[in-house]
């Protein structure tokens, strides 16, 4: 498994992992303007270094309800660009996400990260479950 520097973020009561590369800032104040007419996880658009931004609350998309967040995790990947509401930064530690092999063929993919329900530090490493 390939390791890769990971950003260990508290939302609500959960700690989600984000691959390092694709995180272009953490910010704690920026002007997010609503969407009229989108779901309500989807709490608005912002601008950031002249490239618009989707913000969403993760934690409206999985429980349903959710606290006012203190930061916004903006991550990108070549032309996808969304920020995510978090509570608090927890640091960022070396680890690999879990990868999965196709039946078809010998290609590892990054394992889901939708299918994942905990993760826990075991001697500074990541375990999921």
């Amino acid at each position: 498994m390939k390791k890769n520097n990971l950003i260990l973020v508290k939302i609500g009561n959960n700690h989600f992992l984000f691959d390092l590369n694709f995180v272009k800032k953490v910010k704690n104040s920026l002007d997010v303007y609503p969407i009229p007419f989108v779901e309500d996880y989807i709490k608005g658009v912002l601008n950031f270094e002249g490239e618009i931004w989707v913000i969403v609350s993760l934690e409206k998309l999985i429980y349903g309800k959710e606290n006012e967040k203190k930061l916004i995790l903006l991550l990108k990947k070549e032309n996808f660009f969304i920020g995510i509401l978090c509570d608090e930064v927890l640091g960022v530690i070396e680890g690999s996400l879990p990868t999965i092999k196709r039946e078809n063929n010998s290609e590892e993919m990054e394992f889901p990260l939708d299918s994942i329900s905990e993760i826990y530090l075991i001697d500074g490493n990541p375990a999921y479950k």
